[in-house]
């Protein structure tokens, strides 16, 4: 269901219309001034019309000013919080009512039976609210039944007061009261003491009621109950200690200032409770923030869980994590397990992407404010996507070594083929062609010899070419007597002199290591030999540690700066390749060390 949409079947017929309204008011920015400009004037006319309240106190006037004001305040910052919520549009309707409720004395006489009527209608929004809070909706019967109950008895006492009180107390006008009835005495006693008796018992059954459901509440229901409910008891407190004290009275006409002070404080303790959850939900959405922060970059199915549990304050809390390798959902501790059915008390969030993410299994009480579901939500598929992406990098990077080395290895392989086939090939039929031009040359006279001579010096060099290229291809004794002996080969036919400092195990390395060892030697060498103008080189070879450990260092120019050829970079790539690092230090002036450090471990 969109955010625009709403369902119907969960709501009643007063906080369907209600959600309605608030969500008109919360749409249209003229609205919300409109509901602005419409208390203000509600305002002047309660101060500046002649009614009972006007001949009350300062205080008095001023405290019930101060009610209605904030009734619409909580009323339109919560319909803007909480939209699909009925509290915060009937918290503006209460404040109107309240507002039109304080008419009550004013001429002409119509507007004080409006005035009267407002007043019990404002008091019936009041039980509506205390008995559908948090939710905005009416969930049971027992809470219907109060709210009814409620509505009748208010509008039932406040017609009484107003049919039984002869006299007006507002400056200004008539003192007679134009809907007084005389009846007889008996009945009004009568009356009052069933009203009296009544007016107790809904006190005290309605703040029972409310009570045990605080008790009973989950965790995070209780925390959202407690500012509200905490207003609500008190206006229960102050409401039974008015009435065994003074009877059924008109606020606004009691006599005892002090417990009418009371109650307004009372009833101002309603929105300001409601403001209070609001503003704690707003709190918790900013803390979200520190969620993507408490679970770092790769945070475990356990660590996500007990996280959630403390930012929503759910110690029933459950994550599923969808599993890609065993398409299900897994508990923390690795159960497969089924996307459980939402029951009473317990609602099910499912976070979906472009595959299914989680499952977050909480009290349903937290859908009250489905905005810091949905920023949980938020930053848990954050999480998990960060997750999923070093997983997904990772595995890239891990196949991007793996090919390396096998293309190096493959390279390798190709060398060695190389130069098996200039060895066995080429430089055999050479050299079979020089002995038999050599027996040829004994068969001829001196002329013919000496040109044969010729002839076998050219093939001479050749073969001597094609050893060299076939070492610079892939040194044999490499293959054949492993790391050591190739590095001693490298260093004979170095033209620098070459000092060597072989320290190996007598077990063979893995081909790739000693390969990469060499290569990388042989890189550095003929840098030198090309490049640093060096006299002296020197190569270390050594195992520590479960690594091969190599250095190889000229006394040349310096200067080397990797980028400038490719020499650096092959010997890097070599490196790299086989899970080995390189470093390059060459200061101008020199001296030029390359230092490689390759693990021996089996990859």
């Amino acid at each position: 269901m969109s955010a625009t949409q709403l369902d119907s079947s969960a709501y009643d017929t007063l906080s369907l219309a209600a959600v309605r309204a608030g969500r008109w008011i919360v749409a249209r920015g003229v609205a919300t001034l409109l509901v602005i400009g419409a208390t203000a004037c509600l305002v002047a006319l309660v101060w500046l019309t002649p009614s009972n309240l006007s001949a009350a106190p300062l205080a008095i006037q001023l405290g019930s000013s101060a009610v209605g004001i904030g009734f619409v305040v909580a009323g339109v910052v919560g319909s803007r919080q909480r939209p699909s919520s009925a509290v915060g549009p009937l918290l503006v309707i209460g404040g109107f009512l309240y507002l039109l409720g304080r008419l009550q004395g004013a001429d002409p006489p119509v507007v004080w039976l409006l005035a009267s009527a407002a007043n019990a209608l404002w008091q019936g929004v009041v039980y509506y609210i205390a008995f559908s809070f948090p939710a905005g909706r009416l969930a049971t019967r027992i809470d219907a039944t109060f709210v009814v109950v409620g509505l009748v008895y208010t509008a039932v006492n406040n017609a009484f007061v107003l049919i039984t009180s002869p006299t007006r107390v507002a400056p200004g006008i008539t003192s007679d009261n134009p809907t007084f009835i005389p009846l007889d005495a008996g009945i009004v006693t009568t009356t009052r003491g069933v009203l009296f008796a009544a007016g107790i018992v809904l006190i005290v059954t309605g703040s029972t009621w409310l009570v045990r459901r605080w008790l009973a509440a989950s965790p995070p229901l209780r925390r959202a109950l407690t500012p509200v409910y905490l207003g609500m008891l008190a206006v229960s407190t102050v409401a039974l200690t008015l009435r065994l004290a003074l009877g059924i009275v008109a606020p606004s006409t009691d006599p005892g200032r002090i417990i009418s002070i009371g109650l307004l404080v009372a009833f101002g303790l309603v929105p300001i409770g409601f403001l209070i959850g609001v503003l704690r939900a707003r709190i918790a959405r900013g803390a979200v923030a520190d969620i993507v922060l408490s679970l770092g970059d790769v945070p475990s199915p356990r660590q996500l869980q007990a996280v959630l549990v403390t930012a929503l304050g759910d110690p029933t809390l459950e994550v599923f994590t969808w599993s890609s390798e065993r398409a299900a959902f897994t508990a923390v501790d690795g159960r497969i397990m089924q996307v459980p059915e939402e029951h009473e008390g317990r609602a099910v969030t499912v976070l979906e992407g472009d595959e299914p993410a989680a499952v977050i299994v909480h009290d349903a009480a937290l859908l009250n404010d489905p905005g810091l579901v949905a920023s949980v939500g938020a930053a848990v598929r954050i999480a998990l996507a960060n997750e999923r992406l070093e997983a997904t990098v990772t595995q890239q990077l891990a196949e991007l070594a793996a090919s390396r080395g096998r293309i190096i290895a493959a390279a390798d392989q190709a060398r060695q083929g190389i130069e098996r086939d200039i060895h066995d090939g080429a430089q055999q039929r050479l050299l079979a062609v020089r002995m038999a031009l050599r027996s040829a040359a004994k068969r001829l006279g001196e002329d013919g010899r000496e040109a044969l001579g010729v002839i076998d010096r050219e093939l001479g060099e050749a073969v001597a070419d094609l050893r060299e290229l076939a070492r610079g291809v892939h040194p044999a004794v490499l293959t054949e007597r492993g790391l050591g002996a190739g590095l001693g080969a490298l260093a004979r036919h170095s033209h620098v002199p070459v000092t060597l400092d072989i320290d190996l195990p007598a077990q063979r390395l893995r081909t790739e290591i000693e390969s990469a060892a060499y290569f990388i030697a042989a890189g550095a060498v003929a840098n030198a030999q090309a490049h640093a103008a060096a006299s002296a080189i020197s190569i270390r070879a050594r195992v520590r540690r479960g690594a091969l450990e190599l250095r190889i260092e000229d006394d040349g120019i310096g200067g080397a700066v990797e980028g400038s050829g490719s020499g650096i970079t092959n010997m890097r790539d070599r490196a790299e390749a086989v899970g080995g690092r390189l470093a390059v230090t060459s200061p101008v002036g020199g001296p030029t060390v390359v230092s490689a450090t390759l693990s021996i471990s089996p990859a």
